[in-house]
């Protein structure tokens, strides 16, 4: 008995001594990796700043596939965030949100690890350089007053920084490998952008297929230039059509022009709003009769990506071709409203 009471009495003056050296140890731990990459700010950039792109590259991502992840109203720019929940020792439960981000150059985030914590802050820059993009990611906590945080932030540099390393290798393997064609879907040039609200005048109607042609854009097209004249309204961006409903016989579409003010209409042309919303754009150049494969290109890649529509598919004629003969200058931006 005297031996278990001097084997508990010195366990006790090692955790009380555990206790008060904590004290003198740092509250605050910083954790940087960089790594150089062949490829511009902007690919890297897209990859980080959407919390949905994460399962490409992110170590912890693929730590658990079972883990419970739950979306914000928004993934990408300030105000996105997302919240976890695993099993797995090495991910358990957070949430991050971003705090701080130009577009390119840099990102802030808030990241709370446990219930009641105190939150770090990682932060991600991307410095443009003759051979490429240098991507760095930073992490900084304060363990404050908490005597086990203090000791774990002795380790904290190794066991966070190995993982850092290898979230910036993946990166580094997804963009280097995709040098040149980042940006491109089955061939075609892409982009993910903001679409703002639109005030649009449009003419709908089911028609079948084989009846989509010049002919009928130019009368849609001319019924909404007669309301504008009658009710002195003004353009404000390129024609487009929209497709709510496409099958191989037939088409429930939308000819119509974006105003910059809301109009009465007629018993054809009707005005409505389309929702902000961001878009996946592809961009085609060619003959409109020869726009289908866009199609199948973006919805095989919004499948892959997991990316779920939210609107009618549009098709935006930046081109005018009346003052541009050459067809395959005939430039077409297919955007596609996604959540």
């Amino acid at each position: 008995m005297k031996t278990l009471k001097k084997m508990g009495i010195g366990l006790l003056i090692m955790i009380l001594l555990l206790i008060v050296v904590a004290f003198f140890l740092p509250s605050k731990i910083h954790v940087e990796r960089s790594a150089q990459m062949k490829a511009s700010p902007e690919a890297v950039y897209k990859l980080v700043a959407d919390f949905k792109n994460w399962e490409q590259w992110s170590p912890w991502h693929k730590m658990d596939p079972n883990w419970q992840v739950t979306w914000g109203e928004k993934t990408e720019g300030i105000g996105a965030s997302y919240s976890w929940k695993s099993d797995h020792d090495k991910v358990g439960n957070g949430r991050s949100t971003i705090v701080e981000a130009t577009p390119n150059e840099s990102l802030k985030m808030e990241m709370f690890f446990m219930e009641g914590g105190k939150p770090a802050y990682g932060g991600w820059k991307f410095e443009k350089n003759e051979e490429g993009v240098k991507v760095t990611n930073t992490m900084d906590g304060d363990a404050g007053m908490n005597p086990f945080m203090r000791w774990m932030n002795l380790f904290m540099n190794s066991m966070v920084g190995k993982h850092f390393e290898d979230g910036l290798t993946n990166l580094k393997n997804i963009v280097e490998s995709n040098t040149g064609a980042e940006n491109k879907i089955a061939g075609f040039d892409y982009e993910m952008r903001n679409i703002n609200k639109m005030i649009i005048a449009g003419v709908r109607s089911k028609i079948k297929v084989a009846d989509i042609n010049g002919q009928l854009y130019g009368s849609c097209f001319g019924m909404i230039g007669k309301v504008m004249a009658t009710e002195k309204l003004e353009q404000a961006g390129a024609p487009l059509s929209l497709t709510y409903d496409y099958n191989k016989e037939t088409c429930d579409m939308e000819i119509a022009m974006p105003i910059k003010t809301m109009g009465k209409g007629d018993a054809k042309v009707k005005f409505h709003e389309v929702p902000a919303s961001k878009a996946l754009v592809v961009k085609y150049y060619g003959n409109y009769s020869k726009i289908e494969p866009v199609y199948g290109a973006a919805f095989e890649y919004m499948g892959k990506n997991n990316l779920k529509e939210n609107g009618a598919p549009m098709e935006m004629y930046i081109t005018d071709p009346m003052t541009e003969k050459d067809t395959a200058k005939w430039l077409t931006e297919v955007v596609f409203p996604i959540k």
